[in-house]
């Protein structure tokens, strides 16, 4: 079966599959309990509802159904998105940010890479059985979803060519869909470790930060009123104190 067989309804049923099963007890990801950590999560998901939200409506996307976001810890520098919006992202790449406008890209990021169909079409590619897929859609096997869903964390990676792709996706949909800076990727990238997963998983090209810039200059999106943050030392002061 092709990515085109499914529809975005389909996309979002699996990915909420997926999601359920890398959230529940038997999950090897050391899931925050939300209720544990109100206020870092509320911060959290408030910010990723507004970088997907001009997308979820302009691309087709079930509007009433949000896309989540969950928080595992790891000292890895980790993230990666779901079909139809589900996130998480790890107590290590939440470190490295700096400013709210660099956290804002990565999820930016994540949501041009799922919209794109490339993450949908790498599942298909990678499963040599996809009927697999369909059957997920339709009928929920917590130990199938479990381990697609930790395949897609070990397994999938993205060729420069479309990281470089997405990035333009990315700086687009900030400049159309808030206030912050559309090239935070330009901080936060040169902070994170060799080893990163999120890193490893999402190539960069020998010029990709210089290819950021140019698109920063041509996008002309008003810049120069572009806030950085909540407050300069927002993130730093008031988030950071909050991530076990």
């Amino acid at each position: 079966m092709s990515p085109e067989d499914f529809l975005k309804t389909d996309q979002e049923s699996l990915g909420d599959r997926l999601y359920a099963a890398l959230n529940a007890p038997n999950s090897p990801f050391d899931i925050l309990v939300p209720e544990e950590h109100p206020a870092l999560y509320t911060h959290i998901e408030t910010l990723y509802k507004q970088s997907y939200f001009i997308m979820r409506a302009k691309q087709g996307w079930t509007t009433s159904r949000d896309w989540k976001i969950s928080i595992f810890k790891d000292e890895d520098q980790a993230a990666f998105s779901l079909p139809g919006g589900g996130m998480l992202i790890s107590t290590g790449m939440l470190k490295s940010f700096r400013k709210e406008y660099e956290l804002f890209y990565l999820m930016s990021f994540e949501n041009a890479l799922m919209d794109s169909g490339y993450l949908f079409s790498s599942i298909l590619t990678f499963i040599e059985d996809s009927i697999d897929v369909d059957n997920l859609i339709n009928e929920y096997n917590q130990e199938m979803a479990l381990q697609i869903g930790l395949e897609i964390y070990d397994l999938l990676v993205f060729n420069s060519l479309v990281t470089q792709e997405v990035d333009l996706s990315t700086m687009e949909w900030i400049c159309e869909s808030s206030n912050f800076r559309i090239d935070g990727i330009s901080q936060f990238l040169p902070r994170l470790a060799e080893s990163s997963k999120w890193k490893q998983s999402r190539e960069s090209s020998l010029n990709r930060l210089s290819t950021v810039t140019s698109n920063f200059l041509e996008l002309e999106c008003d810049n120069g009123t572009r806030i950085t943050s909540l407050g300069n030392n927002f993130y730093v002061n008031e988030i950071l104190p909050l991530v076990p």
